[in-house]
């Protein structure tokens, strides 16, 4: 187990984004988790060192990762003077409403019940600070999602209360409050948990401010096509869906045979095998299948039908089409072709199914449009048809 002492002495300069700057977080730079009464375990991991002060109680089970325990230390007592020097910048700022899940870099005010995905998508000088007016609880799997860069020690949640994070709940920030923070099982939180006054609880949950930048691959992933299989591999494995919508058909493996055209805009989250998470935004263009002979998902085989005799009932046929998913929707229109005949044979219909039968009534040569449409939402194709009717011999 090593010991982040150095980290407690480094100087942390303020990072200034376009409208906000950081607070040094000083000494407290070196703790994941500090209590100002005590700090309570019950088997969670924590990246980073544990103190309490001017509380002298740490107990329970806490499995480090890196770090150690400071009860009422000149370390300890260092760190929360530095940590209520922090909230003390903080809660001096004027802040504003929350516009919407994806906000830019500012401060804002939040509700006392959070709950939802929130996306904070900026670069590694971008900064958040997100101010409650009393008590604050995250709702269970909420998730504070960190995209293109965005860094985790520039995010900050001033609380003059208690906080409570929910179970499954996939949190990241500085978590600065007055009062006690409540970390249950389930929870995982990229950042610190540093109360001033309070207790910190920890139920079987994660806390670190170790976490290096967890990339998800491959950046980007191919077009699908209606109907083919699909399969891309993300690593780390086990990513899940915490944001929009993958295509219908593909599993949260991002896997399977796509039903819909569309643009599908959804984040992965991938955890590594040290507990530490990383975000990933992702687009999957579905679209019809491969084009041949045209514009179009389907063309057809032979547009040349075989030909029938008026007066004789035509042998039913399934028109022709290559391309494109099954099943498909036929629909016969109406066109000006001169100078061969238009529409369908007299006596002759096509199904919604795209079968061709009746029976002849006038020879001739005629040929008929029909708008193909493919399943998956493809857009339709129309294809001509020509076909041969031989009139009926004289006296028969």
């Amino acid at each position: 187990m090593r010991s982040l002492l150095a980290i407690a002495l480094f100087s942390w300069t303020a990072v200034v984004s376009a409208q906000v700057a950081a607070p040094p977080l000083g000494a407290a730079a070196s703790f994941a988790v500090l209590g100002g009464s005590s700090v309570t375990g019950s088997g969670a991991r924590v990246g980073g060192n544990v103190g309490v002060s001017p509380g002298e109680a740490i107990s329970g089970p806490i499995t480090f990762t890196v770090g150690g325990k400071f009860r009422n230390d000149v370390t300890a007592r260092a760190a929360q003077r530095d940590a209520g020097d922090a909230y003390g910048k903080l809660a001096a700022l004027s802040c504003k409403p929350l516009p919407n899940v994806r906000p830019p870099p500012g401060v804002y005010c939040i509700v006392p019940a959070f709950s939802g995905t929130l996306i904070l998508d900026g670069d590694q000088a971008a900064v958040w600070i997100f101010q409650a007016a009393g008590d604050f609880a995250a709702a269970p799997d909420t998730k504070v999602l960190l995209l293109n860069g965005a860094s985790r020690d520039n995010i900050f949640w001033q609380v003059p209360g208690s906080a409570t994070l929910g179970s499954n709940t996939l949190f990241a920030g500085n978590l600065l409050a007055v009062g006690n923070i409540d970390v249950p099982s389930g929870a995982r939180l990229s950042g610190r948990a540093l109360a001033q006054k309070g207790a910190v609880t920890l139920g079987e949950a994660f806390v670190s401010m170790c976490c290096p930048l967890v990339a998800l691959s491959p950046p980007a992933l191919a077009d699908a096509v209606v109907g083919a299989a699909y399969e891309q591999t993300i690593t780390p494995a086990g990513a899940t869906v915490t944001s929009g919508m993958l295509p219908e058909g593909l599993t949260p493996a991002v896997s399977g045979t796509p039903t819909t055209t569309g643009r599908y805009r959804f984040t992965l989250t991938a955890t590594n095998g040290e507990g530490c998470s990383g975000t990933q935004e992702y687009e999957i263009n579905v679209v019809c299948p491969a084009i041949r002979g045209g514009t179009s998902p389907i063309t057809g085989a032979s547009t040349t039908l075989p030909a029938g005799m008026a007066g004789i009932p035509y042998q039913s046929l399934q028109l022709p089409v290559v391309g494109g998913t099954p099943p498909y929707e036929f629909k016969v229109l109406t066109a000006s072709d001169p100078p061969l005949p238009i529409g369908l044979p007299p006596g002759l219909t096509v199904s919604p199914s795209g079968l061709l039968s009746g029976t002849p009534t006038k020879g001739g040569s005629y040929r008929f449009n029909v708008d193909v449409t493919s399943s998956g939402s493809c857009i339709p194709h129309r294809i001509t048809y020509s076909i041969t009717i031989f009139p009926l011999p004289e006296g028969g």
